[in-house]
């Protein structure tokens, strides 16, 4: 495990999620994202349905509905997280394109633009949780009318209400390794969301998106994003951050993860991963695809 304050990029992680992108032939810089995940949600609403034309009892219909509710709530947030991205795209493109009074936003919306990178993810990362814990602990294992549900982080094994004991050890072994990328993303994620701070975009945005966030409590000169010289550049002895090779690298890293999850959750489930039908979702944001390039052939140089 690295450093949680360090983000450090895995080329065979980016390899391995090149691997699950496909674009789309109707329509040009759009792309098709495929994982394991997605594919077993679709099992899941197909076998809620089965439940009920079948006469199922009680008992297996209220298990097939809140395993289909908590796959179905996971991939809402998959398509809000590329959603965001797309979204992102598009304001940075109009913005290039804009000159006179309306130029003078760009540092402020894209600022909000990062805050709200990290809250998608973040939320993302949390619907996984019920997902998880209703599949391999049991569906009883959780208050289903309750408005609080678990979040990501009560699947590791230092909170108080954690579920990390009673999971699996493949389940155990994925979460696990995602120290090595979600803890230092979700460092900045708390800075943005919870403490004060200071964002700050860096050029015009022809210049691309560039951003450091900083705790005025701790040291202004201190970035809050700490990361190897492929994802950014030294400005006075800080690093500034290229926006969309961070997106590429929490990108990769999620989508991968997804994929080894989906997997590891469809053998619990009774079946494997190739039995189930395809299923992908689509998103438009060449920017991320043409980011994962870039780090890769950084990485061959």
């Amino acid at each position: 495990m690295v450093d949680e304050n360090f983000i450090c990029l895995n080329q065979e992680v980016i390899r391995k999620a090149k691997g699950l992108i496909f674009p789309a032939a109707e329509s040009e810089g759009t792309f098709r994202l495929n994982s394991i995940f997605f594919r077993l949600s679709a099992e899941m609403t197909t076998r809620m349905h089965s439940a009920f034309l079948r006469n199922a009892s009680p008992s297996d219909q209220f298990l097939s509905i809140q395993h289909s509710r908590y796959f179905e709530n996971s991939i809402s947030r998959f398509s809000d997280f590329l959603n965001r991205l797309n979204l992102i795209r598009w304001m940075h493109g109009t913005f290039e394109s804009q000159t006179g009074d309306d130029s003078k936003y760009w540092h402020l919306f894209a600022g909000l633009a990062v805050k709200d990178f990290h809250t998608d993810l973040s939320s993302l990362m949390d619907s996984l949780a019920p997902v998880i814990i209703t599949t391999t602990v049991g569906v009883d294992s959780l208050n289903h009318d309750a408005s609080y549900l678990p979040g990501f982080s009560h699947l590791l094994p230092d909170r108080r209400r954690s579920f990390w004991q009673k999971l699996p050890s493949d389940i155990q072994s994925l979460i696990h390794n995602t120290a090595d990328w979600w803890s230092p993303i979700k460092r900045v994620r708390d800075v943005l969301i919870h403490k004060e701070h200071i964002k700050i975009i860096f050029g015009n945005p022809e210049d691309g998106i560039w951003f450091q966030n900083y705790n005025p409590l701790v040291k202004l000169s201190s970035p809050q994003i700490i990361a190897e010289e492929t994802l950014c550049i030294a400005n006075g002895g800080n690093q500034v951050i290229d926006f969309w090779k961070y997106a590429a690298f929490a990108f990769s890293e999620l989508i991968v993860f997804s994929d080894a999850l989906g997997e590891v959750l469809a053998e619990v489930l009774g079946g494997t991963s190739e039995s189930l039908t395809e299923c992908m979702l689509a998103f438009n944001c060449p920017q991320i695809v043409k980011a994962l390039d870039d780090l890769s052939q950084n990485a061959n140089e």
